[in-house]
């Protein structure tokens, strides 16, 4: 399933959308930053607190990793999907564990 979201987020984020900002802008740091953005609010869903400066900063600076990432591959996305789809699963499992941690009775 994650393998799909990072499919998915990196086709439209670091595939289309980062080199169609770039060539537009004439700049790679203008298409990474204006992508990235891009991809920090998008992903600002669930509640205010996703609205807040930090959570938006940290999607935002995983955005330009990203954008790093593709640009030093030529855009050959695969390591891009195989990393993001690890973030997402690490990041999921620390949910799945603190849900779980809230539901165990405590001895």
């Amino acid at each position: 399933v994650y393998g799909f979201v990072g499919l998915g987020e990196e086709g439209l984020f670091r595939g289309f959308l980062f080199p169609s900002f770039s060539q537009t802008l004439g700049s790679a740091w203008a298409g990474a930053i204006t992508s990235s953005a891009v991809f920090s609010v998008m992903h600002a869903t669930g509640g205010s607190q996703n609205l807040q400066a930090s959570p938006l900063l940290q999607r935002f600076v995983g955005g330009l990793l990203f954008c790093w990432q593709a640009d030093r591959n030529r855009y050959d996305l695969r390591k891009n999907i195989f990393a993001h789809a690890w973030y997402d699963v690490l990041v999921s499992g620390n949910g799945m564990i603190q849900g779980l941690k809230m539901q165990l009775p405590l001895p």
